[in-house]
């Protein structure tokens, strides 16, 4: 009895790991990441770029162009008030300015 129950057991982790490797693969890349704020600017002043997001891009490349402005091969416009979206390819990244 007891073994038969391992056996139940083992096959029900088996299942859900193969599931769970399975499933997120598909939705990782897609994921928009919140990569924070800056304390200060590229002036030395308060307050900083905020609410830094990055989609498609890692948060070191978005809290680097938030902090330093365009780059090459990005294109940035103003949305609304202070608030910038950049994009290159399908890599956005968007942040409020200084």
């Amino acid at each position: 009895m007891l073994s038969r129950l391992a056996a139940i057991a083992a096959i029900g982790i088996l299942i859900v790991q193969g599931t769970a490797i399975a499933a997120p693969t598909a939705h990782a890349s897609a994921r928009t990441l919140e990569c924070g704020s800056f304390k200060y600017g590229s002036d030395g002043l308060q307050p900083g770029p905020a609410d830094v997001t990055a989609l498609h891009v890692s948060c070191r490349v978005a809290r680097q162009l938030a902090l330093a402005g365009t780059e090459p091969g990005w294109r940035c416009r103003l949305l609304e008030g202070l608030k910038f979206k950049c994009t290159r390819r399908n890599e956005v990244v968007t942040y409020f300015g200084e």
